[in-house]
């Protein structure tokens, strides 16, 4: 009688890097979604700088202003979630978007009739215009509101005799009189551009462009974080729309969205959530450096690099500086540990 062995089967080896990182993250978002108690980060001086473990009211001590630093780390977790993972999720949907707009028209240029293009011109001119008149104009005219009704009205009139000469023209020329413009080369430039500011840098210079407050703060980051997966996701549509399983599925007329579903985002993921696993770790460095020089936030807004910068005045508190950098290792670890362990995960 033949004796068959099998192998036994191998437990799954267990991550405890990838573990401690969904660990940290869980808690961390917990945080940043959890309410502050009121009154919690109000300052009192009589505590000024106290030892951290000495009594159960202020755990982890207080700063230089007697606010309970546990409270405060707390605060400063919040405004650093929501300077990056809500702004780097935008980036990541314009950057999809713009990415597959460059692809689309990788092999193609745009085709506009030249009449279509100076109409959409002059009604983009028109509505700017508007706008301007609306905002300033009210406010330095004797009529007030009646001014820009006339002058809305004056050049609505204008728009509509321009929109009838480029009408008769177009009648009378060859409708097939077209302009091809090259939107994959005219965003490929964009994005070479773009690149060449260190994000530090770049950040350093949109900051300066509007008082700092939370919502400006990300909107830059937004602005800045938007080029790497519009390349990653442009490189991944042409890369996917040559092969011959997509040809092949087009070939049958299939549906778009089920080429999109089935195809390309499989593909496209991967390298979209590992870049924005790394590029979020990469933005708690750079945001708390932006905090700790003072630029980009408000003073009354907690951050974990003012904790930094109000550390260096009192040398003996070393509470200051450890906690806080505990919590910002922890994440950037937490973080590149996610983006390197999905990265070679098999989807």
């Amino acid at each position: 009688m033949a004796i068959t062995l099998s192998k036994a089967p191998m437990k799954a080896k267990k991550s405890w890097p990838l573990l401690l990182a969904i660990a940290w993250m869980s808690a961390s978002t917990l945080i940043a979604i959890s309410p502050i108690p009121p009154n919690s980060l109000n300052a009192h001086p009589e505590k000024a700088f106290l030892y951290p473990f000495q009594n159960s009211l202020n755990w982890l001590g207080t700063d230089q202003l007697g606010r309970d630093l546990l409270w405060y780390l707390f605060a400063s977790a919040k405004t650093a979630w929501m300077l990056t993972f809500p702004p780097l999720i935008g980036a990541t949907v314009i950057g999809l978007l713009i990415g597959s707009l460059s692809a689309y028209f990788a092999k193609k240029p745009l085709r506009i009739r030249i009449t279509s293009l100076l109409l959409l011109i002059v009604t983009s001119i028109f509505i700017i215009t508007l706008i301007y008149i609306q905002i300033n104009w009210i406010v330095t005219s004797p009529l007030g509101p009646t001014s820009f009704w006339l002058m809305a009205a004056s050049m609505l009139l204008i728009l509509f005799s321009v929109y009838q000469l480029i009408r008769k023209y177009h009648t009378k020329q060859d409708s097939r009189n077209s302009l091809d413009i090259p939107v994959d080369d005219f965003l490929q430039r964009i994005m070479d551009l773009w690149t060449t500011f260190p994000k530090l840098l770049l950040l350093l210079l949109l900051s300066a462009l509007a008082a700092p407050s939370l919502w400006s703060m990300g909107f830059w980051i937004l602005v800045t974080y938007w080029v790497l997966p519009a390349r990653l996701s442009r490189a991944q549509i042409l890369q996917i729309s040559n092969e011959p399983f997509f040809e092949a599925g087009r070939a049958l007329g299939l549906p778009k969205s089920r080429l999109l579903l089935q195809y390309l985002w499989p593909s496209m993921k991967r390298p979209l959530i590992t870049n924005f696993c790394f590029n979020a770790s990469g933005l708690l460095g750079i945001g708390s450096t932006l905090a700790f020089i003072g630029i980009g936030l408000p003073a009354d807004v907690p951050s974990w690099g003012k904790m930094f910068a109000l550390s260096r005045y009192s040398l003996e508190s070393w509470w200051l500086l450890l906690f806080p950098a505990i919590l910002l290792i922890g994440s950037i670890l937490s973080l590149q540990t996610l983006g390197a362990n999905y990265s070679k995960t098999k989807v």
